[in-house]
């Protein structure tokens, strides 16, 4: 999840290939067959966002970490202060907004 998210920009793991045995019930016999390394990197191509950029968030964020904002909609950012974005909006009421993501 910090690959998708640009938190690192490299995942090197192991992960364990395994069949589960049925015994009784329930399956609670795990035979490990082999294991797998699975290296996984990301480099952003597009530069950072800039004050009176246009941005939106991906569908790779979940609705409830955003909200109030929403992922299907443009935002102008207004400053960047580090990794800190902070993007201005109009609520449906008409007022203006602003967020740091």
């Amino acid at each position: 999840n910090e690959v998708i998210t640009g938190a690192t920009q490299t995942m090197d793991d192991w992960f364990e290939l395994s069949t589960a045995s049925k015994g009784g019930d329930e399956y609670d016999n795990f035979d490990r067959l082999s294991t797998v390394r699975i290296v996984c990197e990301y480099e952003a191509t597009d530069p950072p966002p800039q004050p009176g950029d246009w941005v939106r968030f991906t569908r790779f964020c979940f609705p409830a970490d955003l909200y109030p904002l929403r992922y299907d909609k443009s935002f102008v950012v207004r400053e960047i202060d580090g990794d800190i974005v902070v993007v201005q909006y109009y609520s449906p009421e008409g007022w203006l907004c602003t967020a740091a993501t």
